[in-house]
Parts: structure tokens; sequence; C-alpha cells
């Protein structure tokens, strides 16, 4: 999006700068290195001729905040009112209201701050890319140039609200930041190309927008953490990191001195994470190219050296934390060289069919190397001075030995032994035992003057209590461990040099003890993980029930060890667990945990009991529990004759046969009150079609405790001959069983 300002326009935007220049106060506090700004533009619209800028603080304030910490930044003033009377009181919501933080921290390697808005508020947006030396420093020259060019940021007026914001009359050249982000081209903050992409709208409101803040460094791109605005003007942090320590250099860049046409070497050793190098010559920073490599790392390079490259050497190592520089060194480089003088060793052995290599070395720049007298197979490199090549055959041999550079020609003598080694026909075989067997491994050669060395693991073994013929053909391990374990090789040796064998897999199982637990309840009846269920039955409310015997016992071979209790489940708190008083059983051992069923509610209650253990297959052991509360009731129930209980509504009581108009023998029926809350309205009564045939009393009492009992009775005067039938109903506070229906039976005869 690019923006055209006709004169008429500049000319109010001018006019309208002076008028708020005229109402304010102070200066903002100038550009700093290290700073950090939010930056505001309205792409059109109300405040479309401005843009607002704060500057929020140091880098070092986002950089150094514990991981995952928030905090609100103060000292801004209320930037609310700023963006209201700038852009609206609906500044908010606008969808051409745009907003960004950046900042920069100019060194040899400028460090800079992009945001980038978040898909959504809890999305983290994507990573900015690495950036080059050059264009971190072509885009910290530009955002510099913003913030204190005129236009910029330094030099304008704090407004009313903030003493750390300004209003940057917009203006098409490349001082004004609205320019900068909003216009693709040379002027756009270079490298990051089109820094509308830092941006963030307010489409959907401030709740529905964030930026995250990345550092881009010569380290890398790190995610600084994440802002969010409220719709009142309230900055909030969110740190994504924590303090990064500066680095520190552990060893110096040491002076060199060379020649021309020679090659000098600098390097630096440093501590800290992320680091980045920067080589300077002098007050210049070195890129890679021509004769330098290694600009940008630990280590410079210089080939080809010329009289124009001696001078003042020095590196900058730097990370998230701060930037340290190196000592400075010199390079002197001087005119030629004298002639070469051979330095690499006058001996070296070689063997018949491997490859063979051989450095000449010398100082002084050679420029070209010779070597006669050399034996089958090899050939010499002249340019390099590197012989190499596979010996056909064994046998000493004196090889002449020349490195020359235009001052001369330097000579020296090598004496090359090449031998016939040993050959390993039959290498050891892996092997794998039980712990307690014996082993042997063994190994075949041919070749004179043979001689042996074992090795485990790469270390020479030697004889002992339990290892034999470490130095023989064949090794012998008795009584092994898990310890011996391991990767064995031999080392067959003569004169010519040795053979190592393919290594030998050793395997030495374990003698595994398995603990087991065993659960009980009751004693004698195994629960099985899982699905065991201990029933605690029916409990008063708030009363504490039976406590049920756990028995827990380890049958395996093993220590039962780590042996704890938990609760788990909705009504975990009803059950009581006295944990056993030991956490390991040895073998065979048994101990005991109790729970106690004590329920908080009517109605079933269920838990759970987790015994952890070491048992492989059985930790947690799962136990679950179960109970009813029940709350305080009375229960009727109603025998006759006593001892022999009657079932409400399916019981019946016969009279027999009794002459018509007289009354037959009387049957006593008892209440009892079998429940756990007093039983009390008891009334008797007769209904049906020959109630009036049966006589009954009232009960003794009509108030029952629990556990008490009373008394009535009944009898039969029937009024007419044949079968009489009638039903008795005892009415009390049972809640089911109210009224209690007894059927009555009995036969009235003739006179």
């Amino acid at each position: 999006m690019q923006f055209q300002f006709k004169r008429s326009t500049l000319t109010a935007v001018a006019a309208t700068a002076l008028s708020l220049t005229a109402a304010l106060a102070a200066p903002v506090p100038a550009p700093v290195s290290g700073d950090v700004y939010i930056g505001f533009r309205a792409a059109g619209g109300v405040g479309g001729s401005s843009s607002y800028i704060v500057k929020i603080g140091q880098d070092t304030v986002f950089r150094s905040a514990t991981a995952g910490s928030t905090f609100t930044v103060t000292g801004l003033g209320n930037i609310g009112a700023d963006l209201t009377a700038t852009y609206g009181a609906g500044w908010a919501t606008r969808a051409d209201l745009f907003w960004s933080v950046f900042g920069v921290r100019p060194s040899a390697a400028s460090i800079l701050y992009a945001s980038k808005e978040r898909s959504n508020t809890s999305v983290p947006a994507d990573s900015w890319p690495e950036l080059d030396v050059t264009s971190r420093n072509t885009t910290a020259s530009q955002i510099t140039s913003v913030l204190e060019s005129i236009g910029g940021y330094k030099g304008l007026e704090a407004t009313s609200n903030s003493p750390v914001a300004a209003l940057q009359p917009n203006s098409p050249d490349a001082s004004s930041y609205n320019k900068q982000v909003a216009t693709a081209g040379t002027n756009d903050f270079g490298s990051l190309s089109e820094w509308t992409s830092v941006e963030g709208g307010f489409g959907g409101g401030t709740s529905g927008t964030a930026l995250d803040l990345f550092r881009i460094a010569g380290s890398g791109v790190t995610r600084v953490g994440r802002f969010s605005l409220d719709s009142n003007g309230a900055v909030t942090f969110t740190a994504s990191g924590g303090v990064t320590p500066a680095p520190v250099i552990d060893t110096q860049p040491q002076s060199v001195v060379s020649f021309v046409g020679g090659v000098a070497s600098f390097s630096v050793a440093a501590t800290g994470s992320n680091l980045a190098f920067q080589w300077k010559k002098g007050t210049t920073n070195l890129t890679d190219g021509n004769n330098i490599a290694g600009a940008t790392s630990s280590s410079l390079s210089i080939s080809n050296l010329q009289s124009g490259d001696a001078g003042s050497y020095s590196v900058v190592v730097s990370n998230e934390g701060g930037s340290t520089p190196s000592n400075a060194v010199t390079l002197t480089v001087d005119a030629a060289p004298p002639a070469p003088v051979i330095t690499s060793s006058t001996t070296a052995t070689g063997r018949t069919g491997s490859v063979f290599s051989y450095q000449i070395t010398a100082n002084n720049v050679p420029t070209s190397y010779g070597a006669t007298g050399l034996p089958s197979g090899l050939s010499v490199n002249t340019s390099t001075g590197l012989i190499s090549g596979t010996p056909t055959a064994q046998g000493v041999s004196q090889i002449s030995l020349s490195a020359t550079n235009s001052s001369g020609t330097g000579t020296g003598t090598l004496t090359l032994t090449v031998n016939t080694f040993p050959t390993i026909t039959t290498g050891p075989a892996g092997k794998t035992l039980t712990e307690g067997d014996s082993v042997t491994f063994s190994v075949a050669a041919t070749g004179g003057n043979l001689s042996h060395q074992w090795r485990k693991d790469g270390v020479d073994l030697e004889d002992g209590p339990d290892v034999s013929g470490s130095m023989t053909a064949t090794l012998t391990i008795n009584n092994s461990k898990t310890t011996d374990a391991g990767e064995y090789t031999v080392v067959v040796t003569n004169t010519a040099g040795d053979r190592e064998s393919s290594p030998a897999s050793l395997q030495v199982n374990a003698i595994i003890l398995n603990p087991d637990i065993r659960i009980e309840q009751p004693v004698g009846t195994n629960l099985v993980d899982g699905r065991g269920n201990s029933s605690f039955g029916y409990v008063l409310v708030g009363s504490a029930g039976k406590t049920l015997v756990f028995a827990l016992s380890n049958p395996g071979d093993g220590d039962l060890t780590g042996i704890k209790l938990f609760r788990t489940g909705a009504n975990a708190s009803d059950f009581t667990v006295t944990p056993p008083t030991v956490t390991t059983l040895a073998p065979g051992a048994s101990t005991t945990f109790r729970v106690l069923f004590k329920p908080a509610a009517v109605g079933a209650r269920k838990a759970a009991i987790q015994v952890l253990s070491n048992d492989a297959d059985e930790s947690p052991f799962d136990i679950v529990l179960a109970g009813k509360g029940v709350k305080p009731a009375p229960e009727i129930s109603v025998f006759q004759p006593a001892g022999s209980a009657l079932v409400d509504g399916r019981s019946r009581k016969g009279f027999g046969t009794v002459k018509r108009g007289q009354t037959g023998a009387a049957k006593t029926f008892i209440i009892k009150n079998d429940g756990n809350a007093p039983l009390n309205g008891l009334a008797t009564a007769l209904s049906g079609k020959h109630a009036r045939d049966f006589v009954i009393t009232r009960p003794l009492k009509s108030y029952l405790p629990p556990g008490a009992s009373t008394t009535f009775k009944v009898s039969f005067m029937p009024s007419a001959t044949g079968n009489r039938n009638a039903i008795l109903r005892i009415r009390s506070n049972d809640e089911n069983e109210s009224p209690f229906d007894i059927n009555l039976s009995g036969a009235g005869a003739s006179r």
C-alpha cells in the first residue's frame, strides 16, 4: 500500500503538527541503543495524517523477564487517551488501524527487534527468518534514521498524556514511520521486506490481537515474548525466555607472523549460548570472500597474504546477553620466506595391502614437493606433499624428500619400513549365558611370532580370580556376572604390526527375582487386581460401620518394596484406611491393613484403594470399595405366633370353624420395631366384606423405640355360615409398610 500526499494535505499536516506542538510540554526521551517502541498508524480516515510512537523500554527489560511471567508495562502514561484523541473513540475496533513493536541495538552486527501478529491470541506467530549481518545492519540504519531524523521520534514533543509518546506527522519520504511500514521498496526498513507483516490490526478488537516480539541476531532468531493491548491502552507483556549471560572469551586470539603468499589464521574460544562472531581489521567488519574465510565464525583464515593484509585484528563475540570484544592482535606480513626446512618425521611404517599415507611438511611456505625412491604402490602429490598408495611388498626403503619455494629447496630422508602383518582366520563368536556360567572366546590367526591381547569394550583385560588367558589365543571367564556383558575383541600382534578381531558380543542374563503381591479379604479369599470388590453393607449416615481387614502378602521370590496405599474415587473420604506398618515384604512375608466405612450421605458410596509396589504387572493393585449409607428409619415386623414373621399383604391367618354367633379362640399378634428410629402412630383396623365378623383390640403401645415390641389380639365371631374373610390393617410411621396388611379367614357353622 502506498500513500500520496498533495501539497494542501502536507500543509494541513504541518498546521496540525504546529498546533499539537504548541500544546505539548517536553520533548520525548532521545532514542538509545536497545530501545523498544510501539508504533500505531491508520491507513486512512481519522488520524491518517499522523503516526503515534511510544517508547516502552529497553530490550533487556523484556529479555530478562522470567519465562512465562506477565506484567503490565509502566511509565507510559495514558496512551489510551492519546489513541482516542488521534484515531477516534472507536480506535480499538478500527480495521484500518495497525500497531507494531520494533527496536534496534546497533553494534558490529546489529540486533533487530520485530513483531508479528498472531493468527489468534493463543497461536504463536511464525518466526522471522534469520538475516545476514549486511541485512541486519541496513535495517538497523533505516530504523535509527526514522527515530532520529526529522519527522521521526527524536526532537518531537511528548503528548500531554504520556512522557514517552509522540505524534509523528506522516510524509512521503523515508523519515516517516507510516511510510516505512506501509510502502514496499528501498525505504521499507530494508531487508525485512515490507514491514506491514510486523503489524497487527484492530478489526476484531483489542482482545483479538496480540504481537509476538522476535530478536533477530547473528546467533539466530529467538522469541522474546508477547505483547497485548487492552481497550484502555494498557500494554501487557508475557515473557517467552529468561536471562542470557553475555559471552565470556576463554582463549584470546594470538598475533601471527607470515609471508607474502602465505596463510594466517586467528581463532578464539568463548563460553555462552547461541554465540555469534564478527572479525574486524581495525574497526572494519570483515566479510568472507577473496582471500578471507570465517569472518563470522570462531576461526578466521586469510590466504595468499599480501602486504596490505598486515594490521590489527580482533573479534566481537555476541549473543542475546550482549557483546564481548577480544584483545586486538597483530598480523605481520614479511616480503618473502627463506628456503623451506622439512619438518616431517624421518621414519614411517606401512603394511602390504593396506592404504599408506605420509604428509611431507615443511616451514616457510613451500610451493612444491618431491619424493624419490618410493617403493612399488606409492606416489607423491607434488602440489600438496602427500605420499599415498598401497604398498605391494615388504621391505625398507630410503626415500629422498624435497620442499621448494622461490628462495630454494630443503631436503630430507624418510626411512619407510613396509611389513606383513598378522591375518585373523577365525575370530571370536558372540555368546549368551546366565549369570554364574563360564564362557570361553578363541581366535585363530596366521603369521609368525604372534602375541595376543584380549579387550572388553576397548579396554585391555588382565588375568584375575575369574579371568584367565587374557594374553593367549583363548580367553576364559568363570563365574560370570552381568557386568561382564560387553563387546570382546582380541589384538593379534607380531613384528609387522597388529590386527584386531571383529567384536564378539557377550550377553549375561541376570537371575531375576520377582516379587508378587497378593491381597486377601477376608483372609483366605484372594482379590483380583481391578476386579476385587469389598462390600461394607448398609451403614447409618455419619456412623462408623464395620472395619474390613485385608491381608497383604508376597508369594514371590524377590522383595516386595515401595508399598503405599492411596484412596481414589468420588466417595474416598467415606473410607478410612489404616495402612500397613511396613513398606517392604520379604518373600513369604505378610502384613495387614484396615478399612473403615463411615458414609457421609445416603445412598451408594464407592471408592477404590490403589496399592503401589514394585510388582511388575500389578502396580497399582486396584480394590473397589462399596457401601451404602442409610438414614435412621423405623421398621415394622409382625409375628403370629411368636417367632413366625408375617409378610405385608401376603400372609394369611385362619381362625378355623366357629358356630354362628359364638366367639372363637383369640390369636395374639406381636408388633416389633426392627428399625433404628422410633415406630409410632400404631393403630389397628379391619376392612373387607366380613370385617364385622372379626374383633380386634388396640395395641398395648402406640410408640415403640428401636427393638421394642407390643401385642394386640384378634378374635373370630361369624355372623353367618360359610367362609368369612377380612383384612387386618396396622398403621404406623413405617414409610413403606403402612398399612401392614394381613389377610384373615374363618368359617361360620350352624348352631
